[in-house]
């Protein structure tokens, strides 16, 4: 569908490049999203559509921390923020400063969220707040922030946010509710921020984290979220991947 879409016009063919490299980055095949996207963006800036091109910086930005090319995944959040500046680009490029080591620049984006009066943005800025939290290893706090935001705007992202922090702070029936959650509400993550923008690579974990939050309660089918994720990402080498490899193989 994308492709046909993309013999239809210039900006058919660059809704098509963002939709293909979307499912490339799903299914963990991140140096063919990184040529869909450069060609794209090229593409974007001669018809000089910053908005489009704006979301194709993020989804480059993330193949690139795929690839371990931390540089070039902060050059693009910082591309991304400066052509555009709805929560579909200042969330995402505040999580990829996260993991890039610009911890700064991150909280200047989630302050700029914050200072909004819309409850998508005031939630997101929790959501960074709490991915920060995270980072330095306060579970507890992180989880009361992803809360808070869940309270502010009932997000899909939030709710993944929060299913990650049980899993690693060992709640695992908290974590198990949760996923259930993330599966039943699985079309929201088709477009996350509801901007007719295609967001399915950030369903993939969901089944990671089903098979973790599985395992810890010692469930027989914790094997099957393992497996059913692997098939989702094929053979990408990301540490989900390996991590998720190696849990099954210990189940087995």
């Amino acid at each position: 569908s994308y492709r046909t879409l993309a013999a239809l016009s210039p900006s058919g063919a660059s809704e098509a490049a963002l939709g293909l490299a979307d499912q490339a980055l799903l299914e963990g095949r991140f140096a063919d999203a990184a040529r869909l996207l450069d060609a794209g963006i090229k593409s974007d800036i001669a018809n000089k559509d910053a908005s489009a091109a704006a979301a194709k910086w993020i989804l480059s930005g993330e193949a690139s921390l795929s690839l371990g090319q931390k540089a070039q995944a902060a050059a693009a959040a910082g591309r991304a923020v400066t052509a555009a500046s709805d929560e579909s680009a200042l969330y995402p490029a505040a999580m990829l400063y996260l993991e890039t080591g610009n911890a700064g620049k991150a909280q200047a984006l989630a302050d700029q969220l914050s200072r909004r009066f819309d409850p998508d943005s005031i939630a997101y800025s929790k959501l960074i707040a709490g991915e920060q939290l995270m980072a330095r290893g306060r579970l507890r706090e992180a989880i009361d922030q992803f809360t808070e935001a869940r309270k502010t705007s009932d997000t899909w992202a939030g709710r993944l946010k929060l299913a990650r922090a049980y899993v690693e702070a060992g709640l695992f029936t908290e974590a198990d509710s949760e996923l259930d959650v993330l599966l039943k509400r699985r079309g929201e993550a088709t477009a996350l921020f509801l901007n007719d923008e295609p967001s399915y690579r950030y369903f993939a974990p969901v089944y990671y984290y089903q098979g973790r939050a599985r395992q810890g309660l010692q469930r027989p089918d914790a094997a099957e979220a393992y497996k059913n994720y692997l098939a989702v990402r094929g053979e990408s080498r990301d540490l989900l991947v390996q991590d998720a490899r190696r849990r099954l193989a210990a189940l087995q």
